[in-house]
Parts: C-alpha cells; sequence; structure tokens
C-alpha cells in the first residue's frame, strides 16, 4: 500500500514526502560534512602552488611524508562524491557543476591509482612542469570558486531552517 502522499501524476517525485523529517535531518548532516570540509579543501586550493614546489622541491619537507599527491587526490575524490551524494540539495546549474568537477576528479584519481600500480614506489615522483604546474594552479583556482559556492549553499540549507 502506497503512502497517502503519494500520487500516479507526479510519480516518484513524491518519494521523499515518506519521511520529509528524517530526510531532511539527513541531508543537514551531509550538508554540514560537506561545508566543514569544504574549509579543509580551500585551504588545500589555495596553497596548491606552495605544495607543488614542496613536493618536487629539493628539500625533505613534511608534505612530502604526510601529504603525498596520490592522497590529496584521495581527499579530493571524496568530497565530490560527497557532493554527489548531497545532489538533491543542488539546483540545476550547481548540478551541472558538480557533476563536472566530480567526473574529472574522479577520472584523475582513477588514472593515478592505476599508475600508481604499475610505476615503483607510489608512481607521481617526478615534478611537473613549470606550464604544467600553472595548469593545475590555475585549475585550482576556478575549482575554489566552485568549492566556495558549494559551501555557500551548504550553510545555506542548514541556516534556512
Amino acid at each position: 500500500m502506497l503512502p497517502s502522499c503519494f500520487s500516479y501524476r507526479e510519480g516518484l517525485k513524491a518519494l521523499p514526502c515518506l519521511r520529509p523529517q528524517r530526510w531532511r535531518l539527513e541531508m543537514k548532516y551531509l550538508a554540514s560534512i560537506l561545508l566543514l570540509y569544504t574549509v579543509l579543501m580551500l585551504a588545500v586550493h589555495f596553497s596548491t602552488w606552495h605544495l607543488l614546489t614542496r613536493w618536487y622541491g629539493p628539500s625533505d619537507s613534511w608534505v612530502k611524508r604526510r601529504l603525498p599527491p596520490l592522497r590529496l587526490l584521495r581527499i579530493e575524490a571524496l568530497y565530490w562524491l560527497l557532493a554527489l551524494a548531497a545532489w538533491q540539495l543542488w539546483s540545476l546549474r550547481v548540478k551541472v557543476v558538480v557533476g563536472s568537477f566530480a567526473a574529472i576528479h574522479l577520472v584523475v584519481w582513477l588514472a593515478a591509482e592505476l599508475r600508481s600500480g604499475r610505476v615503483a614506489g607510489g608512481g607521481l615522483e617526478s615534478g611537473p612542469r613549470r606550464p604544467v604546474a600553472l595548469a593545475i594552479t590555475a585549475f585550482d583556482f576556478v575549482e575554489a570558486f566552485a568549492l566556495a559556492s558549494l559551501g555557500f549553499l551548504s550553510a545555506a540549507f542548514l541556516f534556512r531552517g
């Protein structure tokens, strides 16, 4: 038996009415995790150039030991998977942005994982050349705007009441 809120005319669109309070609570948890994660991601994306010089520089820094590139790719992929999990919070334009960035990051992460399995020592040892490093930095700055908008929209959902 279908609940009284279900109508055949609306079809599957009416399914969130089955437990709206629980859905809203789950989305609040997800939005708060996404908001906190966004702060971390913005810090990483605004320090991309510094991270690149530390990873591939001659000195032995804590960044090389604690935060290798493959680990950071995994962290970014997890962020975009969380953003995809919060799909119902986004408008159509935001869904396009989230889907695009998620696809890019998941493909890059998969390629890096496959490459690290074939190359001895973890895969991403040789540093990018200067134009590639500049392209990575520019992409991360563009991505920072998408991250900031997702953080803003997550906060707006949380404080909407």
